[in-house]
């Protein structure tokens, strides 16, 4: 029988609890567990910022609270990949853009979530699932934001 080498058996040592939590350490991160994923809620609110970097794309936007004071929240979304699929790109929402934002709420009722769908300013719709959205017949289609002057948001068309 042919005995392990010293080396390799401590390299194996070192090495073998890292390899066992990989898989544990990719499932945390694509976890959806912070979100109440059993809840979409609407909000109409103005684009403070929209990073698209991966691996997940960023929305910060503020909006009234529900006491009427403007609040920042974060939204969490899919890589820009996925947007890509679903008509997005890079200059989708822009600063000071008003939309409308359908998301799953933070269970821990910090204010953001993960978003999955918004109507632009100029009225289109889209989804964050790699197709175009088309809201459930059970919900009714969300508010259009009325644009504002200032807004520089490019016209989208079909």
């Amino acid at each position: 029988m042919h005995a392990m080498k010293p080396r390799h058996t401590a390299l194996t040592a070192l090495l073998l609890p890292v390899i066992a939590t990989l898989p544990l350490s990719a499932r945390a991160h694509h976890s959806f567990a912070a979100f109440d994923m059993t809840k979409t809620l609407t909000m109409i609110c103005t684009v403070k910022e929209f990073q698209w970097v991966n691996p997940h794309t960023w929305l910060a936007c503020t909006a009234p609270n529900e006491h009427g004071v403007t609040q920042e929240y974060r939204f969490e979304g899919v890589p820009p990949a996925v947007l890509t699929r679903s008509g997005w790109t890079e200059d989708t929402v822009l600063a000071g853009d008003n939309i409308t934002l359908l998301y799953h709420p933070l269970k821990d009722g910090s204010p953001g979530g993960t978003y999955v769908a918004l109507t632009l300013p100029n009225g289109k719709r889209l989804g964050t699932s790699g197709t175009s959205f088309v809201p459930p017949p059970a919900l009714a289609p969300p508010p259009t934001p009325t644009p504002t002057p200032s807004s520089t948001h490019p016209i989208i068309t079909d």
